[in-house]
């Protein structure tokens, strides 16, 4: 697509290399809804860093899930 094709200044800039990329690649948030991907899941994740239990994690992953997935 050329550059000039996109409606703004902004556009052009994010759109043009994901445009002329070879390989694209997407992950679970792609698909979260956004408060699970951008509010909740970083969180956790944050909180599991200072304090690495798998178990208490896990569950609130699941419980925060559950919620933003009705």
């Amino acid at each position: 697509m050329p550059e000039d094709a996109y409606p703004d200044e902004i556009t052009k800039r994010v759109e043009t290399p994901v445009a002329s990329a070879e390989n694209f690649v997407f992950d679970m948030s792609d698909l979260a809804p956004a408060q699970f991907g951008s509010t909740d899941e970083f969180t956790i994740l944050q909180d599991f860093f200072k304090n690495p239990d798998v178990d208490a994690t896990a569950k609130k992953l699941e419980s925060a899930a559950a919620k933003a997935y009705k």
